[in-house]
């Protein structure tokens, strides 16, 4: 699995529409559900493996890109409600009711 794919697995678990957050609400989704966990831990693994802070970029890039979105400047330290990151931003102008097609 690459973060492209993980990013988008979970973002199409999430009830909808998505709100400005919906970035801290993928690394939750990843977190509490074991199959995404352990591709994401898997993902950090070996010699071809991401760096933590490195994996967390590509994922929060790929919601944006998937979503159309543009990132806020605003950071949100979430470190306390998911262990997995530390801090997101909000997305501005995406599509809220995005869906996974056959296509992507």
């Amino acid at each position: 699995m690459n973060p492209k794919y993980l990013a988008k697995l979970a973002l199409s678990r999430l009830p909808k529409p998505y709100t400005d957050e919906v970035i801290l609400h993928v690394f939750c989704e990843i977190e509490r559900t074991p199959h995404l966990r352990r591709a994401y831990d898997g993902l950090m693994v070996g010699k071809d493996g991401y760096k933590h802070g490195g994996l967390n970029i590509q994922i929060s890039q790929r919601v944006s890109d998937t979503l159309n979105a543009q990132h806020s400047e605003e950071r949100i330290l979430v470190e306390d409600v998911c262990e997995i990151v530390r801090s997101v931003t909000r997305l501005d102008d995406f599509d809220s009711n995005w869906s996974w097609t056959d296509e992507e």
